[in-house]
C-alpha cells in the first residue's frame, strides 16, 4: 500500500511545555498517531513536523499538509506567507499534488486570517471553559483527554485526511456525497457524530469549507452543493442557530433552500430528498424557533421529498445508513404487480398492514374482513412466536401500501413501539414511499392517548386517528383508504 506523507506546520510557541510537560503540538501529534493506530493506518503514515525551516517543506504528489492556527502563526510573517503560499499552489490545477487542512489551536475570527486561509475548512481543537464561559485552548492532558468534542473532531480529521490522501477508503459512499445543514449548539456533538459515521462509510461530507456568512452567498454555495449530493440532513433541536446577516437562522435558510431544491428536482422528474431528525420529547422554548418545526411539520404533510424523523440518535443512524446502503446499491423501487387486465396492463392490488396486538388480534377480524370487501389485500401479524412475528412483522412493513394500527386492549408504550417501527421502515429494508397511517380506536381514552401521542411526537403529525366511538367510521376509512389509490405505486401500469 503506498505511504501517506503528513506534514504538520506549527510554531515553536504552540509547543511550549504544558503543566504536565509535553507541549500542545506534541499532545496532538501523540493523539492523532493513536488514532490512526487504531484505525489500523499508522504504519502506512510519515508523520513529519515543521516550526522553522518551511521551506523545506516536501509538497509531493499525495501529501497531506497540517498548518496548525494560533496567534503566534498568524503574527509570525515568515509563517503566514508560506501557508499562503502552499494554499495557493493546491489550486493552482485541477490535479492538486498535495493538500492543506486548518487545525484551530485557539479560537480565532475569520477575519484575523488571510484569505486563502480564512476559505479553508476548520477542525476546531479548542473548547468551551464553562466557568469562564469563554472558548479556551487545551493547557494539559487531563483536558485533551478528558473532552469528548476533542476526540470526535479528531477521529473526523482522521477520515478526512484517508479520504483525501491516495491511501483513500475504498467503501459503501465512496463517490458519493451528502449534505449536512448547520445546527444550533445544542445538538453541535449529534452533528458531528453523523458526519463521522458518514465519512467511515466514505461518503463525502458538504459543504466542504466554512459556510458564507451572507444569505446571497450561503445560498450560492449550497446550489453549487446540492446537485452533487443523494439528499440533504438536518438535525433540528431547541436552539436555532447562529444568524445570518438578515437575521434569519443559518440552519433555517439551509432548509428552505434545500426545501426549494427538492420541489424543483421533483418537478423536473428526479429525486432529491430532505430528511430532518429530531430527538424525541424535544421541549423547545424559543418561539421562533416553535414556529419553525411547525413549518417543518406542515411542509413534511405536503411534500413527499421532505421526511421527518424523530427518534434517538442512534436509531437514526441505522436508518440513515441503512438508506444509503440501498441508494449506494442503486435498487430499482419497482413495487411487485398482482394482477393484469383485459388490456394486459398489469395492476396492483394494494396491501393494508392491519397491526393487532395479541390481546386484540381476534377483536380486530371484523376490521380486516371490511377492508378486505373494498378489494384490498389485508397483511396481518403471525401470532405465533416471538420470532417468526418479528420477522412477519417487517416483511409486512416492507410489503405495506398503507398501515393501520388496531388499538384497543394493547398498552400506550405498545402503540408508540409499533408508530416507530412504521417510522424505521425505511432502515429495515422497506424501499417504496410510505402511504397513510392510521390508528383505529374503539373508546375515548384510546383516542386521547392516541391524540397525545401525535401530539408530542413531531413525525407523526399526519397520523389519522379514526374512532369507532359513535358506530362503524364508513366515512372515515374509506377516505384513509382512498388516499392509497393516489399514489404512484398503487396505479394501473399500462
Amino acid at each position: 500500500m503506498k505511504q501517506l506523507n503528513l506534514h504538520i506546520i506549527s510554531t515553536e510557541e504552540d509547543n511550549t511545555p504544558l503543566a504536565d510537560g509535553d507541549g500542545w503540538l506534541d499532545n496532538f501529534t501523540r493523539y492523532l498517531k493513536l488514532v490512526m493506530e487504531r484505525m489500523g493506518w499508522k504504519d502506512f503514515i510519515s508523520f513529519n513536523t515543521y516550526t522553522q525551516n518551511l521551506e523545506s517543506v516536501p509538497t509531493e504528489t499525495g501529501a497531506i499538509i497540517l498548518v496548525v492556527v494560533s496567534p503566534s502563526l498568524l503574527n509570525s510573517t515568515y509563517h503566514s506567507n508560506y501557508v499562503e503560499e502552499f494554499i495557493l499552489n493546491q489550486g493552482k490545477n485541477k490535479s492538486t499534488p498535495y493538500q492543506v487542512l486548518k487545525i484551530m489551536k485557539s479560537a480565532i475570527p475569520a477575519d484575523s486570517m488571510r484569505t486563502e486561509l480564512r476559505a479553508l475548512f476548520q477542525y476546531n481543537f479548542y473548547f468551551l471553559d464553562f466557568e469562564s464561559g469563554k472558548l479556551s485552548e487545551y493547557k494539559d492532558v487531563s483536558e485533551f483527554e478528558e473532552d469528548d468534542a476533542f476526540w470526535m473532531i479528531l477521529v473526523d480529521l482522521c477520515y478526512d485526511i484517508l479520504n483525501k490522501s491516495e491511501v483513500g477508503i475504498k467503501s459503501l459512499g465512496q463517490g458519493k456525497s451528502i449534505f449536512l445543514a448547520e445546527t444550533g449548539t445544542d445538538l453541535y456533538n449529534e452533528r458531528q457524530l453523523i458526519r463521522r459515521e458518514l465519512k467511515r462509510f466514505g461518503y463525502q461530507v458538504l459543504p466542504k469549507n466554512n459556510i458564507k456568512p451572507t444569505s446571497a452567498e450561503l445560498h450560492k454555495q449550497m446550489m453549487a452543493d446540492l446537485p452533487k449530493c443523494l439528499f440533504s440532513i438536518h438535525l433540528v433541536g431547541k436552539e436555532r442557530g447562529a444568524n445570518a446577516e438578515n437575521k434569519i437562522a443559518i440552519p433555517e435558510f439551509q432548509h428552505s433552500i434545500a426545501s426549494s431544491y427538492a420541489q424543483m428536482t421533483s418537478e423536473n422528474g428526479n429525486q432529491f430528498k430532505e430528511v430532518i431528525w429530531m430527538q424525541p420529547n424535544v421541549h423547545i422554548t424559543d418561539e421562533q424557533q416553535k414556529l419553525f418545526v411547525r413549518d417543518l411539520q406542515k411542509n413534511a404533510n405536503t411534500q413527499e421529498n421532505i421526511e421527518i424523523l424523530q427518534m434517538r440518535l442512534e436509531e437514526f443512524k441505522s436508518v440513515m445508513m441503512k438508506s444509503l446502503e440501498r441508494v449506494s446499491k442503486q435498487n430499482v423501487l419497482s413495487p411487485n404487480n398482482d394482477s393484469i387486465n383485459g388490456n394486459g396492463s398489469q395492476i396492483h392490488t394494494p396491501k393494508v398492514y392491519l397491526i393487532a396486538d395479541r390481546r386484540d388480534f381476534f377483536a380486530s377480524d371484523y376490521l380486516a374482513q371490511w377492508v378486505r370487501e373494498q378489494n384490498m389485500e389485508v397483511l396481518q401479524p403471525d401470532n405465533t412466536n416471538k420470532t417468526t412475528d418479528r420477522e412477519t412483522h417487517i416483511k409486512h412493513l416492507n410489503e405495506s401500501d398503507a398501515n393501520l394500527i388496531f388499538y384497543k386492549k394493547a398498552t400506550k408504550s405498545w402503540l408508540v413501539t409499533k408508530l416507530q417501527d412504521i417510522m424505521k421502515s425505511p432502515g429495515l429494508g422497506r424501499t417504496k414511499q410510505r402511504g397513510p397511517l392510521g390508528v383505529f380506536v374503539t373508546s375515548l381514552e384510546e383516542q386521547k392517548e392516541a391524540e397525545q401521542i401525535k401530539e408530542v411526537y413531531q413525525q407523526y403529525s399526519n397520523l389519522q386517528i379514526i374512532s369507532n366511538t359513535n358506530g362503524f367510521p364508513y366515512k372515515e376509512l374509506s377516505e384513509f383508504l382512498g388516499e392509497i389509490q393516489q399514489n404512484e405505486y398503487a396505479k394501473v401500469d399500462s
